[in-house]
């Protein structure tokens, strides 16, 4: 009888281990190539709401204003990636661009919270891996640029975007 409870016990803890030792799922990368939008999963073309239907339709005005920003500067690629939990910074959400060299990562923050205040006052952010960096700050979204050799264009065309009035707040 204790053979049968000891075989039980070790094949329901490596049943355990089996369960925890998968990896967690990698984010989805989406690309947007000269006005297309696609998923490389499985090859088929996207809109952004089609992407992400569960997010409320300001965030998605959100990306829709800066993929429209990127694609009016004349850069034709970039890749999306939306951050874990662990990499928010206090966000709500963020999603990172991988454009050209570099990276824009833009950070969604409740306006009302203590870490969006502080951000606001600073204009810098604390990001594990980096440490604080500058960030440029309008109605709830800090951008991070992290090897973008054009910063200046990317600032104005934040502050265009998202001073604008076309994001909703």
């Amino acid at each position: 009888m204790k053979k049968y409870l000891v075989f039980f016990l070790i094949t329901a803890l490596l049943a355990c281990l089996a369960a925890c030792g998968q990896g967690a799922e990698e984010p989805e990368v989406i690309y947007f190539d000269k006005g297309t939008i696609y998923s490389p999963s499985n090859g088929e073309e996207h809109s952004l709401p089609d992407l992400w239907p569960e997010v409320e339709s300001r965030r998605k005005t959100f990306l829709e204003l800066f993929v429209e920003g990127v694609k009016e500067a004349g850069f034709a690629t970039a890749e999306i990636t939306q951050l874990s939990e662990e990499e928010l910074s206090g966000a709500m959400e963020a999603f990172r661009f991988k454009i050209e060299e570099g990276y824009v990562t833009l950070y969604y923050f409740d306006d009302h919270s203590d870490i969006y205040k502080s951000i606001l006052e600073s204009k810098e952010l604390v990001i594990d891996g980096a440490g604080t960096v500058p960030v440029e700050v309008v109605n709830s979204i800090a951008m991070y640029l992290d090897g973008i050799c054009n910063r200046e264009m990317f600032i104005q065309m934040f502050h265009e975007k998202y001073d604008s009035g076309d994001f909703v707040n």
